[in-house]
């Protein structure tokens, strides 16, 4: 079989193998993107980034056009919101959680073209905090059969699931 295998590579060269999360070298260790049938764990130290990391690989996926689920744990959807529109429009988090950004007429702009970006692409975020784990599964099988579908053989589309959880 091994012999079946490197012709079928040798016939079927590909440029990336994994779905591009945004970061190279991120991609470069996890074995050349995010692959279908894996789970890729980030770990760290509390507050050092790993949400907003999260946050990001979600956003340059679903710009793909990928769907992207974005389970949360931790934070409500209102904080959440803030810091994706933060990090699309380049404008201060707190302007927009205080909503100065509508006094600056650029700022304003800028969040809602990232507003109308993300009602653009395929992203959807759930926060699931306090649920058992079992319903947050339940909720990952109803998000694939009604967002993201099979292919011709059954197989499910490419699709993401990102799961923020802070266990300490």
């Amino acid at each position: 079989d091994v012999d079946e295998y490197i012709n079928f590579l040798v016939d079927n060269k590909c440029d990336q193998i994994g779905i591009p999360s945004g970061f190279d070298r991120y991609d470069a260790a996890i074995g050349g993107g995010l692959r279908r049938k894996c789970v890729d764990l980030v770990s760290a130290r509390p507050k050092v980034g790993k949400s907003v990391f999260g946050d990001n690989v979600a956003i340059n996926v679903a710009r793909k056009g990928i769907p992207v689920l974005m389970l949360d744990t931790e934070m409500s959807k209102e904080d959440h919101l803030n810091r994706i529109l933060s990090s699309l429009s380049g404008v201060p988090i707190n302007d927009i959680a205080n909503g100065s950004f509508s006094e600056d007429e650029e700022k304003y702009l800028a969040v809602q073209n990232a507003v109308e970006e993300i009602k653009d692409i395929p992203y959807t975020y759930v926060s699931v905090a306090g649920a058992p784990f079992e319903n947050i599964l339940n909720h990952i099988k109803r998000w694939v059969i009604q967002e993201v579908g099979t292919d011709e053989n059954g197989r499910t589309n490419e699709c993401v699931v990102v799961y923020d959880y802070l266990m300490l």
